[in-house]
C-alpha cells in the first residue's frame, strides 16, 4: 500500500498512481481544494472531522 506523507518543507507527496491517473505533469497547481483531495477515490459517505478523528485514536491504539 502507498502512502502519502509530508515533507519537511510541508508539501504533502501523494503516491505515484494519484498523478498518474490525473494525469497531472510536475509543477501543476490545485486551486480547489476539492480537486486535490477528491482525487483519493473514496467512494464512501462523508464522515465527520470528529468520527475520523475517532477512527485515527482506535488505530492508533491498536498498533501500540
Amino acid at each position: 500500500m502507498e502512502k502519502t506523507r509530508l515533507s519537511s518543507k510541508g508539501q504533502i507527496v501523494l503516491p505515484t498512481a494519484i498523478p498518474a491517473a490525473r494525469k497531472w505533469k510536475p509543477g501543476q497547481e490545485q486551486t480547489r481544494l476539492d480537486a486535490a483531495i477528491g482525487s483519493a477515490g473514496y467512494k464512501g459517505p462523508r464522515r465527520s472531522l470528529r468520527a475520523m478523528e475517532r477512527a485515527l485514536l482506535r488505530e492508533a491504539r491498536k498498533r501500540r
